[in-house]
């Protein structure tokens, strides 16, 4: 299949997601009210506050908490409004997924099949449906690794600074950018290196002077809260549970304490690990020029994300804790999938659209 044809599969494949998350509605969890407080506040006039008068960092994404709040000022509602920012954002992250993939040399058939396979994953569409900042987020980190590996350093480090306002798990793509920077300093210019560092700096260092002022610090209130809880042993062993369990049967369905099997996860959490296994392989044997950059983009966010939510004790009921965990599985998946068949991309695009068809079938 040629670029231009996936490209139009993949966008007529956005188009219908984004209808069926529209038909669907707003479906919204309990926390998604934290931010939208803060969103409303600051629409009214009464400052970034959840109650007037206290100025408190209560919510971890200011940033979507600004953006939602600007929307309010000229009269959008704002439930509706975070639905299509973040069915937006889920066909957006579908063409970044494609794209990177397609950057790091993966034939037509991987890069196809894992977009597919991400807006085809019906749990993170209720992660959709919620009105929490798990898509505009995943945009955000996506566009920061897609734009690494296409040597676009200023739209990375852009990228990057923007997630890390958005979530604190955004940190660790700012470990990224030096590390890409150097590797890939043949392909860039001083100059490019040096704007998207000043980007960078302007973006949160903007913010750090705020929350300083404002609330005395740039770490959200709720994860003080919640770093007293840390050395809970029942936590820590209910967070490795549930982290497990993620993989084993998917996170909770279509109630928030309800696991289902609709994700098809034992098969696919196999797959992603045969194609996490081979990327890493591939560096060791050093095959190609390719593998260095591959398992950087494909497997150190994830990773790093999963070990920090862990240690933490993170991983509870809450199924955005998740969210940033299936783009990467998407890509996986296919990977897998050819390494297994020995690269046929008919078998890999069988593959996903199977697990696509079970998993409408099963919701």
């Amino acid at each position: 299949m040629t670029r231009r044809a996936s490209a139009f599969v993949l966008g007529m494949a956005g188009l219908t997601r984004a209808a069926i998350g529209l038909w669907l509605g707003f479906r919204p969890f309990d926390d998604t009210y934290i931010t939208f407080r803060y969103a409303l506040n600051l629409a009214s006039g009464h400052g970034f506050v959840y109650n007037f008068g206290e100025p408190v960092l209560g919510t971890t994404a200011p940033l979507w908490a600004m953006m939602l709040g600007a929307f309010a000022v000229i009269g959008a509602p704002i439930e509706q409004t975070a639905l299509v920012i973040s069915l937006a954002c889920d066909v957006a992250s579908a063409f970044f997924l494609w794209r990177l993939l397609s950057a790091l040399g993966f034939g037509c058939g991987i890069p196809l099949a894992a977009a597919m396979i991400f807006l085809g994953t019906f749990d993170y569409l209720s992660i959709a449906r919620s009105g929490m900042e798990s898509s505009f987020f995943v945009f955000l980190v996506l566009g920061a690794l897609t734009s690494m590996a296409a040597r676009r350093f200023v739209a990375a480090a852009t990228f990057a600074g923007l997630a890390a306002l958005t979530r604190p798990e955004g940190t660790l793509l700012l470990l990224m950018l030096p590390v890409a920077g150097w590797y890939y300093r043949a392909d860039l210019r001083m100059r490019d290196i040096a704007t998207g560092f000043a980007w960078l700096a302007a973006i949160a260092g903007s913010w750090a002077v705020y929350a300083t002022i404002t609330f005395g610090s740039v770490v959200p209130q709720s994860v003080v809260a919640k770093a007293g809880m840390f050395k809970d042993p029942a936590l820590r062993q209910f967070s490795w549970n549930n982290l497990a369990l993620f993989f084993l049967r998917g996170q909770h369905g279509g109630e928030i304490f309800t696991r289902t099997y609709v994700q098809l996860m034992p098969i696919v959490s196999l797959l992603a690990g045969v194609g996490g296994v081979w990327l890493v392989v591939n560096v060791l044997r050093r095959r190609n020029a390719d593998a260095i950059p591959r398992v950087a983009l494909l497997l150190f966010f994830p990773c790093a994300y999963v070990a920090a939510m862990a240690v933490s004790h993170a991983f509870t009921y809450f199924p955005w804790y998740y969210a940033p965990i299936y783009p990467f599985m998407a890509a996986l998946v296919p990977i897998g999938t050819a390494a297994l068949a020995r690269s046929s991309s008919r078998t890999v695009l069988t593959v996903a659209c199977a697990l696509i068809a079970a998993q409408t079938a099963a919701a």
